[in-house]
């Protein structure tokens, strides 16, 4: 069977936003609700978030399957020993931190008070800023992944901002250059002038989270 060619324009850009945006608040809303007594159920939420969003593969053995990752806690799954285990705990346990609001130092003198998901010792970076975005998009902004680069790349490369966005320097850069980052996209996206980013609501992040990935995928593409 020969290779489907679909034209995605603006009703497959919408549709395809808004099951992302609803995906997500469906994601919060489980991650939210996981108290301390609900570990199980935590770690449920965290793994089916990396099976529908293809990070679980990040964690996986070659020679084990899915539910290999998720049921073996003893199961090592890179060369330095991550386990899907050891990663659904680490955010477990740093729920409270993952919440906390951001404060102006959040990033530089009150970090110890904060999660932050880049100096994880699991390594598994794009997976860990995922929950952390899920439970908090306001502090987090913006999803660590290849498409998000790629689009963030395209942006900040027209400002003159060639600073590496390898995942230590990524949550100092989506912080200093935010406002660049809405105002690019809101030339891009007449819907997104009408709203107020100084009052955004976590759907409004989710937003910008999405447009970001879906542009970042055409950007990928185009370079194939």
């Amino acid at each position: 069977m020969g290779k489907i060619s679909v034209e995605k324009g603006m009703a497959y850009n919408e549709c395809q936003e808004k099951l992302n945006i609803f995906q997500k608040n469906v994601f919060k809303h489980y991650l939210e609700n996981c108290n301390k007594e609900k570990e199980a159920d935590f770690k449920s939420i965290v793994y089916l978030i990396g099976n529908q969003w293809s990070v679980l593969r990040t964690v996986k053995n070659k020679k084990k399957t899915e539910e290999d990752v998720f049921n073996d806690a003893e199961n090592t799954i890179t060369d330095t020993n991550n386990t899907f285990q050891r990663i659904a705990e680490n955010l477990f346990q740093n729920r409270k931190k993952i919440l906390r609001a951001a404060t102006k130092d959040w990033l530089t003198a009150d970090k110890d008070n904060h999660y932050l998901w880049w100096e994880s010792d699991t390594k598994t970076y794009s997976y860990e800023s995922k929950i952390c975005f899920l439970l908090n998009p306001k502090k987090y902004k913006i999803i660590y992944d290849n498409n998000n680069t790629a689009a963030l790349e395209s942006i900040l490369k027209k400002i003159g901002v060639t600073d590496s966005l390898k995942p230590k320097n990524w949550q100092h850069i989506v912080d200093e250059y935010w406002w660049e980052i809405i105002d690019d996209l809101k030339s891009k996206d007449s819907a997104l002038q009408e709203i107020n980013f100084e009052e955004c609501t976590v759907d409004d992040i989710f937003r910008i989270d999405c447009k970001l990935w879906i542009h970042g995928a055409k950007l990928l593409e185009e370079k194939k």
